[in-house]
């Protein structure tokens, strides 16, 4: 890997995606659309 010669003119670009899990759903979302889009998942 060291000999090999990589291009470095763009950036890497890297996306982290988490999902929340609450613990309890009736105190934590208190939203409508918020508890809507939690089930639906």
């Amino acid at each position: 890997v060291m000999s090999q010669e990589v291009k470095k003119e763009n950036p890497l670009q890297f996306k982290f995606r988490a999902k929340f899990y609450p613990e309890d759903v009736a105190q934590e979302l208190i939203q409508d659309i918020t508890l809507r889009l939690f089930y639906l998942q």
